[in-house]
């Protein structure tokens, strides 16, 4: 699940869900209810060029949960 929403000419914020399993057979490595959540922010600087400033949550069953942080610079062109 996405939604986006925009907060003005210059800034988006994000929020994005996620679920899941894994199942693989070789070697035996199971995760069920894997879920995710980001959420995030997008500031245009100029044209062209986005910043980026994402926080992430993962977990699932079985497995230890993960948290990270990240930031971008984004040129498109």
């Amino acid at each position: 699940h996405y939604l986006s929403y925009a907060a003005s000419d210059k800034l988006t914020v994000n929020v994005r869900y996620e679920t899941g399993n894994v199942n693989v057979a070789a070697p035996a490595t199971n995760y069920d209810g894997i879920s995710a959540w980001t959420v995030g922010l997008d500031y245009k600087l100029w044209e062209n060029v986005i910043s980026r400033v994402e926080f992430r949550s993962l977990g699932s069953d079985g497995a230890s949960d993960d948290d990270s942080a990240t930031f971008n610079i984004i040129y498109s062109f």
